[in-house]
């Protein structure tokens, strides 16, 4: 299989996963609305989604040659959660 199609079968793949997953989104919003009562298995459902889409970005920066951001070390000394209560 040449290099192009294999790239272009990953690229409608990742398109088809994104849309399926604005589709589980959708219907889990609805639920949601239909359903007050079930907020909490419905919020693991939703977080098991929002974990599935950012995997999914993850891969499709990943395919535009993006490289991965690590912070370095030093930086974290100076992130909010690791800062001095004043």
């Amino acid at each position: 299989m040449p290099v192009s199609s294999r790239k272009s079968d990953q690229d409608q793949w990742l398109g088809e996963a994104a849309n399926a997953l604005a589709e589980a989104e959708r219907l889990t919003g609805l639920l949601a609305l239909a359903r007050p009562g079930h907020d909490l298995a419905l919020a693991a459902l939703q977080a098991e989604i929002m974990g599935l889409r950012q995997e999914l970005e993850r891969l499709k920066r990943e395919r535009a040659g993006e490289k991965r951001r690590d912070f370095h070390p030093e930086w974290m000394k100076y992130s909010a959660w690791q800062a001095p209560v004043r």
